[in-house]
């Protein structure tokens, strides 16, 4: 995470660096990003750099964060949008994430960073289970409740994060040139909406 340091620069030197830094990484796979390239687009010294990231892996997951962030407001503002339905919420969240990460700015930034997925990428990007208690906190309160076969918030925080997967994988093939996958997604969210047992 950025050090205190940083978020005392001014919102234009802090932006200036975000954007060196995310066209760095969007031009590179991590392993050949330059930090002297960022440092000199951002117009900052290495030691500035330094004072303000640990390292080249601090400012990878910083860029991350600020992306996580956006996806957990895209989260509440989209069930908010549906009247608290959790599947046609869900439908919005992927197209809302899409349109945001297609933003030619961003999109080779989040080809680079899912082509280059890890066990560590994959936890910043799907929210761990303080993050994702968090969000079940904010939104139980605007979901519709009723509409659902469940009996507590643990199996709301259960179903969330099964459709979170979905919603991740698919915005990975999405991001892929994969045309096709958003009815594969709506088709997968209404499975779980109908349920697999036949009644």
């Amino acid at each position: 995470m950025p050090t205190n340091t940083f978020y005392n620069l001014s919102k234009e030197k802090q932006n200036k660096i975000i954007e060196a830094s995310m066209n760095e990484f969007s031009k590179h796979s991590y392993d050949n990003v330059s930090i002297n390239e960022i440092i000199d687009n951002a117009g900052i010294s290495r030691g500035s750099f330094y004072m303000y990231f640990k390292d080249k892996e601090d400012l990878y997951y910083s860029l991350l964060d600020v992306h996580k962030n956006m996806f957990k407001s895209i989260t509440r503002s989209s069930i908010e949008n549906n009247n608290g339905d959790l599947f046609l919420g869900f439908i919005e969240m992927y197209d809302t994430i899409i349109k945001y990460i297609l933003e030619q700015e961003k999109l080779d930034f989040f080809k680079n960073a899912f082509f280059n997925l890890n066990y560590k990428n994959e936890k910043c990007m799907v929210p761990n289970h303080e993050v994702e208690g968090k969000i079940i906190k904010e939104i139980e309160n605007i979901v519709d409740l009723k509409k659902l076969n469940i009996k507590n918030n643990e199996d709301l925080a259960d179903m969330f994060d099964i459709m979170m997967h979905i919603l991740i994988k698919s915005v990975i093939k999405t991001i892929h040139n994969s045309d096709k996958e958003r009815n594969k997604y709506v088709n997968k969210i209404n499975l779980i909406k109908n349920g697999f047992e036949r009644r």
